[in-house]
């Protein structure tokens, strides 16, 4: 056959192609599948992944001259070595719905059918089957059904293999080899980069078309599933229905405690809310939240929406005004705007978080302004830098201006890879966090219509599960290929991260700015390049993973912190002893104690515990305050990378008081402080670098401990002591002085610190010495014994 010159510049390969007989292809997910998309040679699917880790692939059907009617398929189990197995009910199969965009959303989208909603065939909340198959390809047109393999986290590591069988029978492939590399590492439930997604409220009417078929329950209830699927794609939905009585939080916590608490019946078990919001503004509820979020270990979690993009001279002089209840409540702020509108209007005092656009970060063919925010991260703990993308990505409104190409975006029109970078960029300018203005914005019409500030899908990553529409008997969210990259990115960033955790921060960072070099370039970056950056960041971990043992704790390791005795109580400090804890030594530094530090994290029965300190040999910790009322636990390690010690049992008694040394032996000068003066109750310069000075007789002392027991009102794990309410010990402590009872005037959580008790001694007895005993006791439970210096010399104001 003569072939017509235009073929052979690739303009009628789809027309020739089209007469033949159908054909099936297997490609990954980084490439988006449009009618017109031929399937690729390769017929088997080869793919690699963590423990705990998502990976999908596409299987791409064309329908040749004559279509395919009635295409389904089915999964095996993945068999491993020794005969593992990954069982077919951690493979998801969908069948790849489509977008029809009428308007581009900048010169590198298109008009015509995007794919982009993913309809299940067994659904992930209510495992309904749904109407994903069969399904019918027509003639000259290409359809995918999208693999998703979820990895569970004990997963042995090596090659998996199993076969999607696809019918009917008359397809010339019928049978696709699954290949599939686990790698001997795993990522965590939680992410490690804290994310702020916002949804409507509105959701459950997107889905029942009004208030009264929802109720407060189902309006509650829908945000709640909806969140419940952000966080099995590593997003926290940070927003939630907030119409309920605060004096009242049972509703609150039933819909949205299981995620800020771990306990959502996620696929990533234990996954938690990094951030929740809350846009209040009247001190009393602000103190309110506050204090709910302190009782229940919240209180890392909730952040302050105090601005979204200010613009006018009026905006940024309000904010100060705006922060301030929430600042002396103690809650953190966030306001996305960048550091030259924070120095020109001196709100670096006000902010907590600056969340600045990613095109402000590095601005086109300009220079990256991620060193300016150094000196703002410089100020406080609370101090943090975010980002996000918006319809500035695309332009928001029309243009063929090139500054408003190749950047990090969630619209439908665009290559995949735009839809994964931006957790690359977060890691590259070393933010902590990511905010997203809405997941819903269109809900209610995103089978149809998502345009909305210049293009398609911005601000909405979901599309209503309607029965009549995708089958089954319950309403769900049905997940789009976007939300499947943002978990991507998520994903690549763990591997950057944990990479980093091993000490090996400058190979993590080279691999990332290697592939991506600048922003506004990501569509230049083919997807080749990304999957052999992911597989080179996961060689290096396994690499150094293979030099690495696994934690081994002591015999009996977990120990009081301040008096090294064996008995330790729910809310108080621990010690944990062994080897090989972590990589290296790290010390907790923001605002909040972390539940993974140096990737080392340490759970009590499941429960993860707030980290002071890690090193290779110790771990200080806080024994989480949800075991009050347990005899005994089973407490294990796991370090970066999901190497895991041996559980170890550990006893448990309601009160375990220990006073605090200043050389953290157990004995010795005790953290007892003059509270006349400041100054430690110790001979002379005896403590380098603290002011020393026997504690005059007559004067109150401040005795810091830790394991008194339960206080009123309660703190949550986590949680440091708030000054107001001061949170007092429900039994008082018996206090001895050089063998004489000293009369205690309160005792409770110190204001500001975690598992932390102060005690205030009124008037010491009449003793003195450089070495005085003191003692305390709670409910006949003796602490250790340390020594106090005390003078004869009564000058001062009592207090």
């Amino acid at each position: 056959m003569k072939i017509p010159g235009f073929c052979l510049l690739g303009l009628c390969c789809m027309a020739m192609y089209m007469l033949g007989a159908p054909r099936v292809g297997v490609t990954h997910s980084l490439i988006k599948v449009r009618p017109d998309t031929l399937p690729p040679e390769r017929a088997s699917a080869s793919l690699s992944a963590a423990r705990n880790e998502f990976e999908a692939f596409q299987i791409v059907i064309h329908g040749g001259e004559s279509g395919v009617k009635s295409v389904s398929a089915r999964v095996t189990d993945l068999t491993g070595p020794s005969g593992a197995k990954i069982p077919s009910t951690e493979i998801m199969l969908y069948r790849v719905g489509f977008y029809n965009v009428t308007k581009p959303s900048n010169r590198e989208g298109a008009t015509g059918l995007w794919p982009d909603p993913l309809i299940p065939a067994v659904d992930a909340y209510y495992r309904e089957q749904r109407n994903a198959f069969p399904f019918d390809v027509p003639a000259g047109e290409s359809r995918s059904i999208w693999v998703e393999v979820f990895v569970p986290p004990k997963t042995a590591p090596g090659m998996y293999q199993g076969v999607i069988t696809l019918l009917p029978n008359s397809l010339p492939v019928t049978s696709v080899p699954v290949n599939l590399q686990v790698y001997n590492f795993t990522l965590p439930s939680t992410a490690t980069l804290k994310s702020l997604f916002v949804i409507g409220y509105d959701v459950c009417i997107s889905h029942l078309g009004s208030y009264n078929a929802c109720g407060e329950d189902g309006m509650a209830a829908y945000i709640a599933m909806y969140s419940r699927a952000a966080l099995d794609h590593r997003i926290s939905i940070a927003s939630t229905y907030g119409a309920f009585d605060e004096s009242n939080w049972s509703f609150f916590d039933e819909y949205f405690g299981p995620q800020l608490n771990g306990r959502a019946r996620t696929r990533l078990s234990g996954a938690r809310l990094t951030t929740l919001i809350f846009n209040e503004n009247n001190p009393a509820k602000i103190k309110v939240w506050r204090d709910h979020f302190a009782r229940r270990g919240w209180l890392d979690r909730l952040v302050h929406y105090t601005w979204d993009e200010p613009k006018t001279d009026a905006d940024f002089n309000a904010i100060p005004e705006n922060a301030a209840p929430a600042r002396r409540a103690g809650v953190r702020t966030l306001v996305t705007t960048d550091i030259q509108n924070i120095e020109k209007y001196k709100l670096s005092e006000v902010i907590d978080i600056a969340v600045p656009i990613i095109n402000y970060m590095h601005e086109y063919n300009g220079t990256n302004q991620r060193v300016l925010y150094d000196k703002f991260l410089m100020l406080s703990p609370t101090k943090e830098v975010w980002m996000y993308q918006s319809c500035m990505s695309h332009g928001c409104t029309p243009t063929d201006d090139p500054a408003f190409q190749g950047w990090p975006s969630y619209v439908i029109d665009i290559p995949a890879i735009n839809n994964r970078a931006m957790e690359w960029f977060s890691f590259i300018y070393q933010v902590t966090g990511e905010l997203y203005y809405q997941m819903s914005h269109k809900l209610a019409t995103a089978w149809e219509n998502q345009w909305d500030f210049d293009g398609n899908g911005d601000g909405t990553l979901f599309y209503p599960g309607k029965p009549d529409y995708i089958g089954g008997r319950n309403h769900i969210p049905i997940e789009s290929i976007r939300l499947k990259m943002i978990r991507e990115g998520m994903e690549d960033y763990e591997y950057l991260n944990l990479l980093c955790e091993l000490g090996e921060c400058e190979t993590a960072r080279t691999t990332a700015r290697s592939l991506f070099q600048a922003p506004w370039q990501v569509t230049g970056t083919g997807p080749e390049a990304l999957l052999t950056a992911r597989a080179e960041l996961a060689g290096k971990i396994e690499q150094v993973l293979r030099r690495r043992a696994a934690p081994a704790l002591d015999a009996s390791a977990l120990v009081n912190a301040a008096s090294y005795q064996t008995t330790v109580s729910p809310g108080s400090i621990a010690a944990l002893f062994g080897r090989d804890l972590g990589p290296q030594t790290t010390i907790a530094s923001g605002a909040f104690l972390p539940r993974r530090l140096g990737g080392t994290s340490v759970e009590f029965d499941g429960i993860p515990a707030p980290l002071f300190f890690v090193s290779p040999t110790q771990i200080n910790l806080q024994v989480p305050w949800e075991l009050e009322g347990r005899q005994a636990s089973t407490i294990a390690v796991t370090a970066a990378g999901g190497l895991e010690s041996e559980p170890q049992e550990v006893v448990f008694t309601k009160f375990s008081p220990g006073i605090f040394t200043m050389d953290a032996t157990g004995s010795g000068q005790g953290a007892v402080v003059d509270a006349v003066t400041g100054e430690l109750a110790a001979p002379p310069d005896s403590v380098p670098g603290y002011p020393c000075a026997p504690v005059r007789q007559g004067n109150n002392v401040l005795i810091f401990a830790t394991g008194l027991g339960p206080v009123d009102p309660p703190l949550g794990t986590g949680v440091a002591g708030l000054s107001d309410p001061l949170s007092c010990v429900s039994n008082e402590p018996k206090v001895l002085i050089g063998s004489h009872p000293a009369a205690v005037i309160w005792a409770g959580i110190a204001p500001n610190f975690v598992g932390l008790w102060q005690i205030n001694v009124a008037q010491l007895p009449a003793i003195t010495g450089n070495a005085v005993p003191v003692e305390i006791s709670v409910n006949g439970i003796k602490s250790n014994s340390v020594t106090i210096a005390v003078s004869s010399q009564q000058e001062g104001t009592t207090q």
